[in-house]
């Protein structure tokens, strides 16, 4: 599977159940979202990609708007996971509807600094008063933020992700980390050191690859491996969640 056929995955409805066990991580992201939505509520999913997620969530609200960029996908979307209560449109018209929550997973690291800030001006502007926004990004530690990959624009760590949405004004409620024993394993301080910060200072780069691989399979064990969810270590995870509400200017 190439690059660009793993950042733009294409589910129908017969493949979906096989794609979730594939990519388990997704499902319990749609989860997530799924059990703080009610179907009293206008929702919106940007950037819906290929739209699984949208139809997903759609039995559980009111009506639901998948938005995305690229043609081709919300082609896909309107082919393969259209519902009554739900549609696809370019996300240039998101301002022409107000949500009660919106949700954006896996879509923000794709900016740079200044889109990404006009991106949570757009959500920002579409929430309806007492609205929440659900947004994911990949957690990096690393020192390489920028471009990490061709798709990639703008990655954040666990403290730059946080002070992004509140300077933008927005109120966090609750921090979320998706991860497994493997990244515990990775971040956990053992004898006053992570092998993180070993990964980080380079140490493992006198090793050669084959080497290097085999040490990380023994010692960390398979990245999917007891997948979760969870808010108490959140900082040691591969993708960081936060359920925000806007912030009161009243106060």
């Amino acid at each position: 599977m190439n690059d660009e056929q793993l950042e733009r995955i294409v589910p129908t409805q017969k493949t979906l159940e096989e794609f979730f066990i594939k990519f388990p991580d997704h499902k319990q992201r749609y989860d997530l979202a799924k059990s703080m939505i009610t179907t009293e509520m206008d929702v919106a999913d940007c950037a819906c990609g290929v739209g699984y997620g949208t139809f997903l969530l759609s039995n559980s609200v009111k009506s639901i708007i998948g938005f995305d960029i690229a043609e081709e996908a919300l082609s896909h979307a309107n082919n393969n996971f259209k519902l009554a209560n739900n549609s696809f449109i370019h996300a240039d018209n998101i301002l022409n509807n107000k949500f009660d929550f919106i949700i954006s997973f896996e879509t923000i690291e794709h900016m740079d600094e200044n889109d990404g800030d006009a991106f949570l001006t757009n959500f920002k502007n579409a929430l309806k008063p007492g609205g929440k926004l659900l947004i994911s990004t990949p957690l990096n530690k690393t020192n390489k933020k920028h471009n990490v990959t061709p798709y990639h624009i703008r990655e954040y760590d666990d403290y730059e992700f946080p002070e992004k949405l509140v300077t933008n004004g927005f109120k966090i409620i609750k921090m979320y980390g998706q991860g497994s024993d493997y990244h515990e394993k990775l971040y956990s301080h053992n004898a006053g050191f992570s092998l993180f910060s070993i990964i980080k200072m380079g140490l493992h780069r006198f090793l050669p690859t084959s080497i290097r691989n085999r040490i990380k399979d023994v010692v960390l064990g398979d990245p999917d491996k007891n997948l979760r969810l969870e808010t108490e270590n959140w900082r040691n995870s591969f993708i960081q969640i936060a359920l925000c509400k806007l912030e009161d200017k009243n106060r």
